[in-house]
């Protein structure tokens, strides 16, 4: 199991476009839909982990620049035949500056930064022999929103776990439609462990609405 304890996505991007869709002194929640797919490549032999689920969280302001967020996913999968869920449970809080962001224009610029702690746990069964293995992980995050249209903008960042700093790089856009937002985010990231080389690449999309 000690591969897949890598996986270690769990700063989704449609978490990370609640979090930046609104002003640090609204709130936020958010719902949507995610899947990603995780390559091992060995020796020049690649099997592939597929994985979706549902993603929710959302956001509540601490101050004028200063925001707290919380989300959960819970996903399962395949990979050669045998089950996994992927379990994950997100606290955050983020930083607003250079700040000239305005969404209801659909105008400006601002920058971000943010700690979350993420409680992880991976789970398999091997014919009838369960698995499961537990990790609690600290990311930093860095992002980048601009307005596009009112009431929409576009989102780009990168984040990382501050143990062992391998960047995850996302771009996602919150378009507003009805009363909220529509959500699409896509991520992705390389590592390797010893020999084991792991590319992930992860989209979703959801809706969220402001408070």
């Amino acid at each position: 199991m000690k591969y897949y304890s890598k996986i270690k996505f769990a700063i989704l991007p449609l978490i990370a476009a609640t979090a930046t869709n609104v002003a640090a002194d609204e709130g936020s929640f958010g719902i949507g839909y995610s899947t990603a797919d995780i390559d091992y490549t060995v020796a020049g032999v690649t099997v592939g982990l597929e994985l979706d689920g549902i993603t929710w969280g959302g956001t509540v302001p601490i101050s004028d620049n200063l925001y707290a967020s919380l989300s959960r996913s819970d996903m399962d999968g395949d990979l050669l035949g045998f089950k996994f869920e992927l379990d994950a449970t997100n606290f955050g809080a983020g930083l607003y500056f250079a700040d000239d962001f305005d969404l209801e224009a659909g105008d400006g610029v601002r920058y971000s930064i943010g700690l979350t702690s993420s409680a992880q746990k991976i789970s398999a069964r091997v014919n009838i022999v369960s698995y499961s293995e537990s990790e609690n992980f600290t990311f930093v995050d860095f992002g980048f929103d601009a307005g596009i249209a009112p009431g929409s903008r576009v989102s780009f960042g990168v984040s990382g776990d501050i143990d062992d700093f391998n960047p995850m790089y996302r771009v996602s856009a919150a378009i507003k439609a009805g009363p909220g937002n529509f959500l699409i985010g896509y991520n992705f990231s390389t590592d390797t462990i010893n020999t084991v080389k792991i590319e992930t690449r992860q989209l979703s999309a959801g809706y969220s609405l402001s408070f």
